[in-house]
């Protein structure tokens, strides 16, 4: 699946790309894939946050720059200055699978222009039916057992009522030793063993599976939400905060409600402190705009004054409009 909030990105990519004279600096599609979590070339974990504001990296904003992070503009790719990771090395159980996933999604991709537009439930479904009936001989409840999936989940893809997944189709067709494009349009399968490969059987179930079996380490967890608490860095919302730890934030509430609950306290805080001086970084600006188009014999209205202003949006906000009107007081414009 294509993430929608956030984009992955390699700073050692971007660093090649910088030093050679003939690469263009750009942001592969491969990396907007939520399954991807590995640079193939460099064999290094994909990033999701900016190393030195340490906010997240959306796949567009208004100050989109590629290399750059929109929000502190500072360049992302591997320098002196670079900050030491704290993530582990990728594993090479973790290689394995990640090079199947971008070379499995890149064959996806290449052949998007002649696949049906959009992907009927249909032919998902047409797709798993093959593989039942020859995998175990149209028994929907053996197969799901071979997958370690719910028989529901496996009858609703059988039957066309869902769609799965993207990434449950990925790691159903690892285990099947089969690729994306082949499981979705090849009408005759391939002559493959009616055995399942020996692969890891975690590699198969979802995602919200997989995160249930996760064993909860108290003691740890305690002592991250207690950094993350009395750290001088810019405060995260628990659900960033839950993402990063590796656990749902329902688990986390769980354990530790008060602790959770300060820290979405001092994330609201933040926020409106932020606010506050946004605006009243506005209402400086607005009180020079007004000067200036003064002077220059333009009547400082709305309209004017927001073509001088970062943010032409602020005056929606009270604060704003009455900073105006009193800039206009000052030089005798309104009563």
């Amino acid at each position: 699946m294509l993430s929608s909030t956030v984009i992955q990105r390699c700073p050692y990519c971007y660093e090649e790309w910088c030093s050679s004279k003939d690469k263009v600096i750009y942001e592969p599609l491969i990396w907007f894939f939520e399954a991807v979590t590995l640079c193939h070339w460099h064999n290094q974990s994909l990033y999701q946050q900016c190393p030195h504001c340490k906010r997240e990296l959306p796949p567009l904003a208004s100050y989109s720059r590629p290399g750059y992070c929109p929000y502190c503009l500072k360049w992302l790719g591997v320098t002196a200055n670079y900050p030491s990771s704290d993530k582990t090395p990728p594993s090479k159980e973790e290689i394995i699978w990640q090079t199947w996933v971008i070379k499995t999604v890149g064959e996806l991709l290449a052949n998007t222009p002649h696949l049906p537009k959009p992907l009927k439930r249909e032919i998902v479904a047409q797709a798993f039916c093959r593989y039942v009936n020859q995998f175990t001989e149209g028994n929907t409840a053996a197969f799901a057992r071979m997958l370690e999936i719910p028989k529901n989940k496996v009858w609703m893809w059988q039957m066309g009522k869902v769609l799965p997944e993207l990434n449950v189709i990925l790691k159903i067709c690892f285990t099947l030793q089969v690729s994306v494009l082949d499981f979705l349009t090849q009408e005759t399968l391939k002559e493959t063993s009616s055995k399942f490969p020996a692969t890891p059987q975690n590699q198969v179930r979802d995602s919200s599976t997989k995160k249930l079996e996760v064993k909860f380490d108290s003691d740890r967890t305690q002592k991250l939400l207690e950094n993350v608490l009395q750290t001088n860095e810019q405060p995260l919302p628990m659900t960033a905060v839950a993402k990063r730890l590796g656990y749902p934030k329902r688990v986390l509430y769980r354990h530790f409600p008060e602790l959770c609950r300060a820290i979405s306290a001092e994330y609201v805080k933040y926020m409106k402190e932020s606010r506050l001086k946004r605006i009243d970084q506005c209402c400086e600006e607005v009180k020079l705009a007004v000067r200036q188009v003064y002077t220059e014999g333009i009547y400082p209205s709305e309209a004017a004054i927001s073509k001088l202003l970062a943010k032409p949006g602020c005056f929606r906000d009270k604060k704003v409009r009455a900073a105006l009107r009193a800039a206009r007081r000052e030089i005798c414009l309104e009563p």
